[in-house]
């Protein structure tokens, strides 16, 4: 995946976290390994008060890589000072 200047942090082998955007991935891969599509998964909006809400915009999201981007987020959010 191309993003230019945004830190992706990748679930799995068919997930991945956009952190500079909060938004989620699914990714296609060629059994090489190399992805060959994407599709948006998820968008986290972070509030003031440091809840977080999601927008899905897949039907299926595995309930172990939610835990992972909710992890992450919250790791993030404690090094940047985003509370």
């Amino acid at each position: 995946m191309t993003f230019s200047g945004h830190d992706i942090i990748v679930i799995n082998n068919n997930w991945a976290l956009d952190i500079t955007t909060f938004t989620g991935y699914r990714t296609y891969r060629f059994k090489t390994g190399d992805i060959r599509d994407y599709k948006k998964a998820l968008k986290v909006y972070i509030h003031k008060d440091g809840s977080c809400n999601y927008k899905k915009y897949m039907d299926y999201i595995p309930v172990g890589v939610m835990r992972k981007i909710e992890v992450i987020i919250n790791n993030y959010k404690d090094k940047n000072f985003l509370d």
